[in-house]
């Protein structure tokens, strides 16, 4: 009887899955609307339980950085010609900018390898009598070098200089300039020679003369059996300074203002001279026999020109411009052109010496005796300033500067070594002792005026403060602002920088 019934069923089921549908699906209908408020009852708990929970905030996993590429800009060859013989080799060197560029490979190529090869070091060598273009290609961008051949070397037709004769006083320099026929020559290096190498003219293996002693020599250049020449004179006169050792001395650069001092030595000694510039507006000279005072007079060139005999040797001045701005920049610092005057101000004048200050406080004293104080009224103080710094309230620099600090001094080009005389580096300016700092347009005076205690002006030196103490009673100042210290109650000058 049961085993009736479970037929019955199991024929139920394979109709049923006959007509597409599974027993599942079936029972699936019959609880369908049961099963739907079941699961529409759960989100909607779910959904409250949800809501009543704090948000917590999504984060994003960085994406780890890709590696930039820096593309190549160019690529330069060492030649761009080369003339060579069959037969021969030659290395060519790419340069391939920038530095960092991230892919620096070099391809080689020949436009006609029957002629010219090269390969993948640069490495060219020719093959037969011809013409070839060698392409360097690294990140798109190529560089090329023409390569000519022929069958054996080509022959030198002829040399010749720039210059057939040559005036040039004692210390003065010149370079040769040969030119080698053709240009296509297989061999165009030239030898140099002097007749007189060691005693008159001195020549270089690059065509470069120098003159050493009064007198004459030829120069030969010689390429391939070839040969041209160069009578060089060293005439009778010769110009120099004196920086601690007599120097031949043909070019010059000054300040507005600035004296210096030149010599003319004559074979023989002691013979007259006429000293003359080409632009009294700019340099004015005076002079006779040996010594001439040159003085700049503005920014531009003149050129001196002193004669002896039927000789004339001329140096060339350049006058900077480095006092038309309030300050100049020297090693990144900006220094300003003039000593601080009365508080708040500067001098008039780059060699005006300004007035003295006390350190850390901010009232003026004068540079000259009688002492007089700015503001008027007050007292010498000799009491030990306070503070381990110049303090702003007291900073007597014109707004916009301050007083510089001892490291910011330091930077000042000015060598004082055991081996070099106070006298070399001291300079002339408006009558002023001082010395120079910097080169060219950014160039300051500082004038050497001395420094101040109560009752007098002590003279012969430049003392100028920095804001960087040195222990509680004194404090550094140039020169050698990291050797040099003085106590604080003695007056000296500031030369500030801009802030």
């Amino acid at each position: 009887m049961q085993q009736h019934r479970k037929s019955n069923r199991v024929m139920e089921i394979e109709t049923i899955q006959k007509n597409g549908a599974s027993p599942k699906s079936l029972m699936s209908r019959g609880n369908f609307l049961l099963f739907s408020v079941l699961l529409f009852v759960l989100g909607l708990t779910t959904s409250v339980f949800i809501s009543c929970d704090e948000e917590e905030p999504i984060t994003e996993v960085p994406k780890p950085d890709e590696p930039s590429t820096i593309a190549v800009t160019s690529i330069s060859l060492d030649k761009t010609t080369l003339i060579l013989t069959k037969g021969q080799s030659c290395t060519l060197t790419a340069t391939v900018k920038p530095d960092n560029a991230t892919n620096k490979n070099v391809t080689w190529s020949s436009s006609d390898v029957s002629k010219v090869k090269v390969n993948a070091n640069g490495e060219v060598t020719t093959v037969t009598t011809g013409e070839a273009t060698i392409t360097a290609m690294a990140g798109g961008k190529t560089a090329t070098c023409k390569v000519t051949v022929s069958e054996s070397d080509i022959a030198v037709t002829s040399i010749s200089l720039d210059k057939d004769t040559l005036i040039l006083a004692k210390g003065q320099t010149y370079v040769l300039t040969a030119t080698v026929l053709p240009n296509n020559a297989s061999n165009k290096t030239v030898t140099w020679t002097s007749s007189s190498q060691y005693s008159i003219v001195w020549m270089d293996n690059d065509g470069k003369i120098t003159a050493l002693n009064v007198g004459e020599a030829t120069i030969t250049a010689t390429v391939d059996g070839k040969t041209a020449t160069c009578m060089v004179t060293v005439p009778p006169i010769w110009l120099c300074i004196y920086d601690g050792t007599w120097r031949p001395t043909y070019e010059f650069e000054m300040i507005p203002g600035e004296e210096q001092t030149y010599y003319a030595v004559t074979s023989p000694t002691g013979q007259s001279t006429t000293w003359k510039s080409s632009d009294i507006s700019k340099v004015t000279v005076e002079g006779s026999y040996g010594e001439g005072k040159i003085i700049a007079k503005a920014p531009g060139t003149a050129t001196i020109n002193v004669t002896y005999s039927s000789y004339t040797v001329s140096c060339i001045i350049t006058i900077y411009d480095c006092f038309s701005k309030d300050y100049v920049t020297i090693n990144g610092i900006n220094w300003a052109t003039r000593n601080v005057d009365t508080p708040g101000n500067f001098a008039t004048k780059a060699s005006d010496a300004g007035m003295f200050y006390q350190w850390n406080r901010r009232i003026g004293w004068s540079a000259t005796d009688p002492i007089t104080s700015s503001p008027l009224g007050h007292s010498w103080d000799s009491s030990i300033p306070t503070g381990n710094t110049w303090e702003e309230i007291n900073d007597p620099s014109p707004t916009g500067y301050r007083v510089p600090t001892s490291e910011e001094l330091s930077k000042l080009p000015i060598y004082f070594g055991p081996s070099i005389s106070t006298a070399t580096i001291r300079k002339t300016v408006n009558g002023v002792t001082g010395i120079k700092c910097g080169e060219g347009n950014n160039t300051i005076f500082l004038p050497y005026v001395g420094r101040r205690q109560p009752n007098y002006v002590f003279l012969g030196e430049g003392y100028y403060w920095s804001s960087t103490e040195y222990g509680s009673s004194d404090a550094y100042y140039f020169p050698n602002p990291y050797q040099n210290h003085m106590g604080r109650s003695y007056g000296l000058s500031i030369r500030s920088v801009k802030k």
